[in-house]
């Protein structure tokens, strides 16, 4: 017994010597000493047990006094391990032992708590930072519906599909993590394993909350450049002579940013292509509200070749011309984006002045006002030489007033430039080779009266 005792000593002299660094090894072996020494003492008479562990001549020496002098190194010794309570709870994993051994209540020693953490002037404030928590959740997870419908509104592409499925996934593992048990025992292993300490929790899951609000909110402000490169994609598609990409592109474009009005212009302009005129209409009136001068030139050009209706067209083209004189008159610079629909410097600006012409004469015309048809049309073949349309309307004018000879040369222009593919001037080609042929086959003919275009 003597020999467990001492045992049980040094081991508790190593822990007292090395602290939080004592190998769990010897933490065990000295919970163990203290198993047997308990096992010893409960074993048999304790007297008896002390007895026999003692030489004849020792307890002649020690006297009766000595099992009680035994006794108190023991309590002594327990009391030694008691103050290393903390430091064996902390090392060892006493419940799996306790487990294992099928230890008692009473073998105190196996019962080792690790020491609560003092409450930290910071756990004061968890609730406060749940309370906050909560509505940024709140926010994040209506940013996430409101961005995840622009792009789930057209068909997605991978950087639409990429930005849904990203965005909702940190919105859910963001909200689980306050809301659901579940989420919460996965985020408390995640800051586990980074070695967060636990009072810096409620802190950490605001601060995330914060800045899931930043990047939807950034990501957000980001839509319209989005659109833009949408933009581009779809006149870039618009160019190889892609109608439908580009229909695609424009879409996905205007999903992100209904506002552009270039957007609208360019996807009317393709549902014009695509013989979608109701749709086309409804494109150029959207982009009408919004000031842009091509969209209204090319919705007056629908009222003339779809609905016939000259009144409508004529006011709506003299408003355009107004505008487009204004804007060149103040020296405005525009570029072709999403936020506006034409180039002011340059070569598209001239055909935007000379189609608004051909137009106007063609409304003009409609309207039987034959002297102001000629002078628009013949405005729009001086800016633009080889606009074919321009040259019929003119020669169906001047059929009108009985200027036959300058008919005949405007039919011309009119026959070397129109194209026939072209919806309104195939059949004013059509005339045009009537005319010519009537005029080299005979002198004398007189000219049929001009049709209605």
């Amino acid at each position: 017994m003597t020999t467990a005792l001492a045992a049980y000593d040094e081991g508790l002299r190593l822990v007292e010597n090395q602290g939080d660094n004592t190998p769990v090894e010897t933490l065990v072996d000295v919970l163990l000493l203290r198993d047997r020494l308990q096992t010893l003492i409960h074993s048999a008479d304790l007297e008896s047990a002390y007895s026999l562990t003692i030489s004849p001549e020792a307890q002649s020496q020690m006297g009766a006094s000595s099992l009680s002098q035994f006794l108190s190194h023991l309590n002594q010794s327990d009391r030694r391990l008691k103050a290393q309570g903390h430091t064996i709870a902390r090392q060892v994993p006493l419940e799996e032992w306790r487990s294992l051994l099928r230890s008692s209540e009473d073998a105190w020693w196996w019962f080792f708590q690790v020491p609560p953490i003092p409450p930290s002037r910071w756990d004061r404030y968890d609730w406060l930072w749940s309370a906050l928590t909560v509505p940024f959740l709140t926010v994040n997870f209506a940013l996430v519906v409101e961005i995840s419908s622009h792009f789930v509104s057209n068909q997605p592409d991978t950087l639409g599909s990429i930005a849904v499925a990203g965005q909702g996934a940190m919105a859910l593992l963001s909200a689980s993590a306050t809301l659901t048990s579940t989420g919460r025992q996965v985020v408390e292993k995640i800051l586990k394993s980074v070695g967060l300490p636990k009072r810096y929790w409620h802190e950490t899951q605001l601060i995330v909350a914060l800045l899931l609000f930043v990047l939807l909110l950034g990501f957000k402000g980001y839509l319209p450049q989005l659109a833009q490169s949408y933009f581009q994609q779809g006149f870039a598609h618009e160019q190889n002579n892609q109608p439908l990409q580009a229909r695609l592109s424009y879409s996905r474009a205007l999903a992100l940013d209904p506002n552009a009005m270039a957007s609208h212009y360019r996807l009317g302009a393709i549902w014009e292509q695509l013989s979608n005129f109701e749709e086309a209409e409804r494109q150029y009136e959207i982009a009408k509200t919004g000031g842009c001068l091509p969209a209204m030139n090319n919705l007056s050009h629908l009222y003339l070749s779809q609905y016939q209706d000259y009144n409508r067209a004529a006011a709506l083209l003299v408003t355009t011309k107004q505008l487009l004189e204004t804007t060149l008159a103040s020296g405005t610079s525009l570029d072709l984006n999403a936020d506006s629909c034409w180039q002011l410097d340059g070569e598209e600006t001239k055909q935007l002045q000379a189609a608004i012409f051909k137009n106007l004469a063609w409304a003009r015309l409609g309207q039987e006002r034959y002297s102001q048809a000629v002078g628009y049309a013949e405005q729009a073949t001086e800016l633009s030489p080889q606009t074919g349309a321009a040259y019929c309307i003119l020669a169906l004018a001047q059929e009108a007033q009985g200027q036959l000879d300058s008919a005949l040369t405007a039919w011309g222009g009119c026959l070397d430039f129109g194209r026939e593919g072209q919806f309104d001037e195939d059949q004013w080609v059509a005339i045009a080779e009537e005319r010519i042929q009537a005029a080299w086959g005979t002198t004398t003919e007189t000219p049929n009266p001009p049709p209605n275009p």
